[in-house]
């Protein structure tokens, strides 16, 4: 019997992990196109910047790269790294065909980054020009930023220039078909119709290339990272409800909880089944309260608050689904949670530990709990989930697979796994020259999306399974479409 193959938008499962599809093809390793390729490619953005007309830029380019990789001596690379490794007479002919194009100009704000001391003959090559530190400054970041994307028709166009040097060379050879649709390139406009099966195939050729100087590409970004100044940016969205509206919904939500109370203690005040809905439901209720009370809207804490809250609500769903075939599955529900928390207070006497008095638990009192359903010396201790399975099977067994999405991404946060933490903890920078590294926000800048709609979702998915379990007043039901029940 074949296996299965389970995929997820052309990502296959492999042990665990959905593995994106470039990573399937072996011996492809292609290099990052920002951090590794644009420093060797660099000078070519910079000559390519210094034309209005993309046109004219390429077509005055392409012979002068020509030019070079006769004079290069068998070097089938424009990277910079392979120039600088040649002798200095060898260097100072290719820096006099730059300078023979009338292009010497546009590399001035490399000077910024290669001193004397590392590459004499760059040096001599410029020595003697003008330069405003300022303004190279500026156009180098600028052309960094333009090179940042390796879809962008800017960076395609200095791929194109590579893939060109490497053929000019004669140590590269592609076939004519292939050569003929390249040809095409320089001589029309990206909003040509060809351009969308052309540009793909520069881009795909450049990938192949495998080349990778790293000391030469780590000191280049040494170099900017101490040259350019960070400039984070904060997302800040607004909590993007009324206060008004929440303190309405927080009412009513109230009411709700008030009446369900009233009618546990007046009615059922021995039922197992309506204590763990109720407890379960006043659980998500009192987490609510804490987004309210608190306006933890747009925080990490109120990501977390969902997902327990859309927890709770799954569980109440399954509990009820199983108890079709087990009516002892609110005692069990109970006498698991009890049971986790007994291998808590059993652990640390085995383990000789005492925990500290300021700590945030009582244990004494824990303790105490542990004995409130049943004696600690017939109380099981479970260490699996309840009733086995996964978190994604259970919402799956209640027909919840949108709510899990939602409570898969708030996992992240509490967890604490690194996509929270650079969503929430870490400003991006916009400084291209820093690799648009991270800056830690340590003045709690950054504002995520409000979770108020989603929690107002599950707490009225709560509210209904209620209803539909227990009933509801008239007062309250007329009151019920005014907040989406």
């Amino acid at each position: 019997m074949s296996k299965k193959i389970i995929s997820l938008n052309g990502h296959e499962l492999h042990n665990g992990v959905f593995v994106a599809p470039f990573n399937t093809i072996e011996g492809l390793a292609p290099c990052n196109w920002f951090v590794e390729r644009v420093p060797e490619y660099l000078w070519l953005g910079l000559l390519l910047n210094s034309f209005e007309d993309r046109k004219l830029g390429l077509q005055k380019i392409m012979p002068m790269l020509q030019s070079i990789s006769l004079a290069a001596q068998n070097v089938e690379s424009p990277a910079l790294s392979k120039i600088f490794e040649l002798s200095e007479p060898t260097q100072l002919s290719i820096y006099q065909i730059i300078d023979d194009f009338k292009l010497k100009e546009s590399l001035l704000p490399l000077n910024l980054v290669y001193s004397y001391s590392e590459y004499p003959a760059f040096s001599k090559f410029v020595a003697g020009e003008k330069y405003d530190y300022v303004s190279c400054q500026e156009v180098l970041e600028s052309v960094i930023r333009k090179m940042n994307s390796p879809q962008s028709e800017f960076s395609t166009d200095v791929k194109f220039l590579v893939l060109f040097y490497r053929l000019s060379s004669g140590l590269w050879h592609i076939p004519k078909e292939t050569m003929d649709k390249l040809s095409l390139y320089p001589v029309i406009d990206h909003s040509d119709e060809r351009m969308h099966f052309i540009r793909p195939l520069v881009r795909s050729m450049e990938m192949t290339f495998s080349e990778c100087n790293r000391t030469f590409i780590d000191d280049f970004w040494r170099k900017c990272g101490a040259m350019f100044e960070c400039k984070p940016f904060i997302l800040k969205y607004e909590k993007d409800v009324a206060d008004e509206i929440v303190e309405k919904y927080s009412v009513f939500v109230k009411n709700v909880f008030l009446y369900y109370g009233d009618l546990y203690r007046i009615t059922n005040p021995l039922d197992n089944k309506m204590l763990v809905l109720l407890g379960m439901a006043t659980y998500s209720y009192k987490r609510f309260l804490e987004i309210v009370e608190h306006d933890l809207f747009n925080t990490i804490s109120g990501r977390s608050i969902v997902r327990v809250i859309i927890e709770n609500f799954m569980m109440m769903k399954y509990l009820l689904k199983e108890e079709y075939q087990n009516n002892k599955i609110w005692e069990e529900y109970q006498s698991y949670g009890m049971g986790e928390l007994k291998l808590v207070t059993e652990r640390f006497p085995e383990n000789g530990i005492e925990p500290d008095a300021k700590t945030h638990f009582d244990l004494k009192y824990l303790n105490i709990l542990v004995d409130v359903y049943k004696s600690r010396m017939l109380q099981n201790m479970d260490t699996r989930t309840f009733k086995g399975g996964n978190a994604k099977q259970k919402f799956e067994a209640v027909g919840e697979k949108e709510l899990y999405l939602i409570y898969d991404y708030d996992s992240a946060f509490e967890h604490g796994l690194w996509s929270a933490i650079r969503e929430s903890s870490l400003l991006g920078c916009d400084a291209p020259g820093h690799q648009f590294h991270c800056v830690p926000d340590v003045e709690n800048q950054q504002k995520m999306k409000s979770v108020w709609h989603d929690v107002v979702k599950v707490m009225n998915k709560t509210i209904k399974l209620l209803i539909d379990e227990f009933g509801i007043s008239d007062e309250l039901k007329k009151r019920m479409p005014e907040y989406g029940l």
